[in-house]
């Protein structure tokens, strides 16, 4: 019974991606603007009775940091005691990670009923020539009639590389969060950062009620700016990093105490959290939005425990290993400094016997990232990530080693983790690479990615509660 509902899953997942691969050959080139149609969506959520419309929703849109955003928001809404689904993309390991409630991933026989319900509508709508349904479209549909049927209070939808032409924000939403916008995807979203601004400001329809918008490198600021005044969309609500303050650090425990437009909230969170504090500030900001939306005269708590949060891949130790291990989606520069400071802010920088196992496709700042690490690394192990679409031609190796450091290459992260573990003696090992990387090491690993919970979760809203309207 389970090996036939695990190929009816495969045989699903299949599907999604069925109408978009015959669609393929005939598509234009050209920009994510000339070749989607994510009107389609749409039309297949209003053929199933526009689930979307009768739940609160809010969507995440930017170009770093999605995941995090709307994984902590989940998290903090839960906490707070409301029902919360969430949608993600891509997965890490498990293809129904996309898809959970209240932190755990669908289960296979609802993924398949959902899918199933889903495909039934689509094949009542006919398309025109060389259109397509959109497979994230698809999945975002099928979310939705979930969350719909399980009776979510509120439900966290992660866009794709953009907004105004993605099949994901055709979900009608009330709120919504910008993230970090830069200069990304320019074959499909456009040569400039305008361009890419464009895309992601489509995020506020006139459904939107409210935006909170990350703190911006100062040309996206000033380019976000003049493209609201242009299209007179509402100000955002505008989260700066000041707002959050470390109280104390206790035994891996962080307490914050991040302020918003409403109440001061006090966070109690892993300490991976110093690293994304000024994510903490969007969402306390955007959670409490959602709770003056969704329960205006019910009190809140502003006191909330998320110390049992995991982030997969997000400067993550990785548990019961012979030997510390962190794991981290490093990629470039930016992202290298990013894990320096973190440890550093923890006291974990110190003088240590460190190697790495890393992890760069072509198009990744290898120079950069290697150039950050040099200094804390005694050697690297290059390998290669299984999924076959991505391209290994530089030798990141030989550019170590001219840095007078041991390097060695491999073929796979399995092979490089026991390259590791055999022949060179640490006090730490650094796994660092792009998400393709990131699902590799799981699989090998055996590191269950089903809930966003590590432990059992704790009782809902305790600690001290202000109502919404105060």
């Amino acid at each position: 019974m389970a090996d036939h509902l695990a190929e009816q899953v495969t045989s699903y997942i299949e599907w999604i991606y069925q109408s978009y691969n015959q669609a393929k050959p005939y598509l234009p080139e050209g920009f994510d603007r000339d070749r989607r149609h994510p009107e389609w969506t749409r039309a297949l959520l209003d053929q199933l009775g526009s689930p979307d419309r009768t739940t609160c929703n809010i969507a995440v849109t930017g170009s770093k940091g999605k995941g995090t955003h709307a994984i902590l928001l989940a998290a903090v809404l839960e906490r707070m005691g409301l029902s919360v689904g969430l949608f993600t993309s891509p997965h890490l390991v498990d293809f129904l990670e996309r898809i959970r409630l209240n932190g755990q991933k669908i289960s296979e026989k609802d993924f398949v009923r959902y899918a199933q319900r889903i495909r039934n509508a689509a094949e009542t709508l006919q398309l025109p020539a060389h259109h397509y349904f959109g497979p994230v479209g698809y999945v975002a549909a099928i979310a939705a009639e979930f969350f719909r049927d399980h009776q979510t209070d509120v439900n966290i939808f992660e866009l794709g590389r953009g907004a105004r032409h993605d099949d994901v924000n055709q979900i009608v939403h009330q709120g919504a969060l910008m993230t970090p916008v830069f200069l990304e995807h320019k074959m499909q979203l456009g040569p400039e950062l305008r361009d890419v601004i464009w895309e992601k400001i489509g995020i506020l329809t006139s459904d939107t009620r409210w935006w909170v918008l990350h703190p911006q490198p100062q040309e996206t600021g000033q380019i976000l700016e003049t493209i609201r005044a242009e299209l007179h969309l509402p100000e955002p609500i505008r989260a700066q990093m000041n707002q959050c303050q470390l109280v104390c650090r206790k035994d891996n425990i962080d307490e914050y105490r991040v302020t918003t437009s409403g109440p001061i909230f006090t966070i109690y969170g892993p300490t991976v959290l110093e690293a994304f504090r000024s994510n903490l500030v969007v969402v306390m900001e955007a959670a409490w939005q959602i709770w003056r939306m969704l329960r205006p005269f019910s009190e809140a708590s502003l006191e909330l425990h998320i110390e049992d949060l995991a982030l997969p891949g997000r400067m993550q130790y990785l548990p019961n290993l012979s030997v510390p291990t962190l794991l981290d989606g490093a990629i470039h520069r930016e992202n290298a400094r990013r894990v320096l400071n973190y440890l550093d802010a923890i006291g974990q920088l110190g003088n240590k016997r460190r190697g790495a196992i890393v992890c760069l496709p072509d198009d990744k700042d290898g120079e950069g990232l290697l150039n950050e690490l040099h200094e804390y690394l005694d050697w690297i192990i290059f390998c290669r990530a299984q999924n076959p679409h991505l391209q290994f031609s530089r030798h990141w190796v030989g550019v170590w080693q001219q840095m007078g450091k041991i390097g060695k290459e491999t073929h796979s992260f399995a092979s490089a983790w026991q390259m590791a573990l055999d022949h060179l003696s640490v006090d730490e090992i650094w796994l660092l690479g792009t998400q393709s990387f990131l699902t590799d090491v799981f699989q090998y690993l055996n590191i269950d990615t089903g809930s966003i919970w590590n432990q059992p979760t704790k009782q809902k809203g305790d600690g001290k509660s202000l109502t919404a309207k105060e």
